[in-house]
């Protein structure tokens, strides 16, 4: 009975620690993502709408083109936001696998 209690405890430490280690995985999968993701809406959000902006002002641009501008900004920035909550969703999981706040 002693032998069996003591498998069954090693079995579900090793589960533990294996859906740790895929947690913390898919975090730093998340933070290489984010960080990539992050430069490109800072590049997005001060160019293009800018550029979008200006041209449409001298009429260089019609209001579509404008409009598309700031939806692909948006879009950036929706992107990166999720990807945020996906990264905070696998911090959570881990604190909550080790069994305290990090």
């Amino acid at each position: 009975m002693v032998a069996a209690a003591s498998a069954r405890r090693e079995a579900t430490m090793q589960r533990a620690m294996g859906e740790l280690g895929t947690a913390l995985a898919q975090l730093r999968r998340r933070a290489r993502n984010g960080a990539a993701d992050r430069g490109e809406p800072a590049a997005a959000g001060t160019a293009e709408p800018a550029g979008a902006l200006v041209a449409y002002e001298t009429g260089k641009a019609d209001f579509p083109a404008l409009l598309d501008a700031e939806r692909q900004v948006r879009q950036a920035r929706l992107s990166q936001l999720a990807a945020e909550v996906e990264a905070q969703m696998r911090l959570a999981e881990i604190e909550r696998l080790i069994g305290e706040d990090l």
